[in-house]
């Protein structure tokens, strides 16, 4: 029988603990929106944001594990300073997650990321939507395909 290991990037209680602590100061419940800590900072979200960004556990964890934060504004300045990357993976940490959390997207108005059909849209829209950009690259390769077999013949 096989062992299933499980390479998700991980951090540990003390970093959760320090990133929602840090949330709380830079994201504070405020203007009808909650406070970090409530949208599950330092946990489902920091694992949906590690599933994308799993190259910010171990900044996180030198970042964070045993972090002293009687003064989380101190050490978010200082952190700033002294340490950008460590600086950056906290707020993108921080950032992202929250504003993956859907009970922050039903707050804002955001939908979510909806299709688009090209073909409904106006010139000015595209344009507007980068798809020209995107289709140009194809254009500009040019036609790239298999010609189809004929009735009776095979490849």
């Amino acid at each position: 029988m096989s062992e299933s290991i499980d390479i998700r990037p991980s951090v540990s209680d003390s970093t959760r603990r320090a990133l929602e602590k840090i949330g709380d100061y830079l994201i504070p419940e405020a203007h009808g929106m909650p406070a970090a800590s409530t949208m599950d900072v330092g946990t489902s979200q920091l694992d949906a944001v590690l599933s994308s960004r799993p190259d910010l556990a171990p900044i996180l964890g030198r970042t964070l594990d045993g972090a002293e934060l009687d003064d989380v504004a101190g050490f978010v300045s200082e952190l700033e300073t002294a340490d950008p990357a460590g600086y950056d993976a906290v707020t993108l940490a921080l950032v992202a997650g929250y504003y993956m959390h859907p009970e922050v997207h039903r707050l804002i108005g955001y939908p979510g990321q909806v299709p688009k059909d090209a073909q409904r849209l106006g010139e000015r829209e595209i344009y507007q939507e980068g798809l020209m950009e995107l289709a140009q690259k194809v254009i500009d390769r040019g036609p790239v395909y298999r010609p189809t077999p004929t009735a009776g013949e095979t490849e």
